[in-house]
């Protein structure tokens, strides 16, 4: 089990560089569960049976109920999470236009700007990858458009914003697949995305970025070698042009 230490650094890694554990399923445990270490380790067990099932018969597999139970339970909350990565997202820009301190205030407006003028081309404009079987379905979010709501929702993740917009950013780059299948070289990219956000919030503003989960003290250096998502493309392009 990967475990984290007094710091909040989420030690992914043994002394050898190897990873204890499926990195994105561990990633994806903190990204919905940031704050309950009891529930976290519950869906890495049920990762763990799911990742059996899945390499036994990987053209046959389907969810098991419990399974699918959950997926809609973390789809209806996706909103939330969408909402703070792209506020993670803002301030990664506003931080290229301006030296200045940067509000939770104005990384939200862009946010509510962007959110706003997509809706009134299509009402759910972002899209989760969900697979139904054999085939890959894109599910319309409802993401928060309201700049109190968008505040509310990354306040509410702002120990694992960094890891949400990673994600968010490095899944556009990705291949669509399922967790089981994410490679290392994979997870190395995502881990590389994550860390380029951790240290410009720390540096930049680490008021916004209170008792965060910490990535990238606890990396082995061979993971630089992997590179990381370019920030572009996609609903990204879409949120700089609405960013003053």
């Amino acid at each position: 089990m990967c475990r984290a230490d007094e710091h909040r650094t989420l030690v992914l890694f043994d002394q050898g560089g190897n990873p204890i554990q499926k990195i994105s399923a561990v990633l994806i445990a903190f990204s919905v569960f940031p704050e309950d270490q009891r529930s976290r380790e519950q869906l890495l067990a049920v990762y763990n049976l799911e990742n059996s099932a899945f390499w036994s018969d990987p053209e046959h597999y389907t969810e098991s109920e419990l399974v699918a139970a959950l997926l809609t339970w973390s789809k209806n909350r996706t909103g939330q999470r969408f909402a703070a990565a792209l506020t993670m997202l803002a301030y990664q820009i506003l931080f290229h236009k301006t030296s200045e301190n940067v509000s939770l205030y104005r990384a939200a407006k862009a946010v509510e700007s962007a959110m706003r003028s997509a809706r009134a081309q299509e009402e759910r404009p972002l899209k989760q990858l969900r697979f139904q079987g054999q085939e890959i379905v894109a599910e319309g979010i409802r993401v928060p458009s309201g700049r109190r709501e968008i505040e509310r929702a990354y306040q509410s993740h702002q120990s694992v914003a960094h890891i949400l917009a990673a994600d968010f950013l490095s899944t556009n780059a990705l291949l669509p697949m399922r967790a089981f299948e994410r490679t290392y070289e994979m997870d190395a990219f995502l881990l590389n995305t994550i860390c380029g956000f951790e240290r410009v919030m720390l540096e930049r503003q680490p008021d916004a970025f209170v008792n965060p989960w910490l990535i990238c003290p606890a990396l082995p250096h061979s993971i630089a070698d992997y590179g990381a998502a370019q920030f572009d493309g996609g609903f990204i392009d879409f949120l700089k042009d609405h960013i003053s």
